[in-house]
């Protein structure tokens, strides 16, 4: 694409983008973005602010508990790990169906029915890449402009811009313990 990385550092740093917006070409040149109005609209993620601010506060040597995102803070277990070499292993490295593999989703049935009580079906299993993503597509596929989304608080800072990016009004419901 570019002949030297030479050539891609000079284009990335007259930051040239080229957009196609409704068959109309925008430029924008220096230190200007372009970006979708969606984008603007929105403010930015809380989450990444506070985790942004505790890597900063662990280089510069603080001891710094972060509950800002959800990622363990402990390896996986030896047995997970050598589920997956064996998977990588035998080439099980391919996009599965969008709701995740057969398989998993009757184990993940059954543990619902072993461990919690609950009785589910593999077809009524969605497997995501995580609880935000699953709420995104959902209340993107659930909501519009003109509907009103009703988040009990405390709620996940995401829950309000992820209704917003619907079309939705987020609606704030507070509780109390009683």
């Amino acid at each position: 694409l570019f002949e030297s990385i030479e050539a891609f550092q000079v284009i990335k740093k007259t930051q040239l983008l080229l957009v196609s917006r409704t068959k109309q070409k925008l430029f924008a040149q220096n230190d200007e973005e372009v970006l979708s109005p969606l984008v603007l609209s929105l403010t930015p993620s809380k989450t990444i602010e506070i985790h942004a601010l505790t890597m900063q506060l662990r280089e510069a040597g603080e001891q710094v508990i972060s509950l800002s995102v959800g990622e363990p803070d402990f390896m996986p277990d030896a047995t997970v790990i050598e589920a997956l070499r064996d998977a990588a292993i035998k080439g099980e490295t391919r996009y599965t169906a969008v709701t995740g593999t057969d398989a998993l989703r009757t184990k993940i049935a059954e543990y619902l029915t072993e461990q919690k009580g609950t009785v589910y079906k593999a077809s009524d299993i969605v497997v995501s890449n995580g609880a935000k993503q699953a709420v995104y597509e959902s209340i993107l596929a659930l909501c519009g402009p003109g509907d009103e989304v009703l988040i009990p608080a405390p709620y996940w800072v995401s829950y309000p811009e992820i209704v917003k990016m619907s079309g939705a009004t987020p609606i704030f419901i507070e509780t109390t313990l009683e």
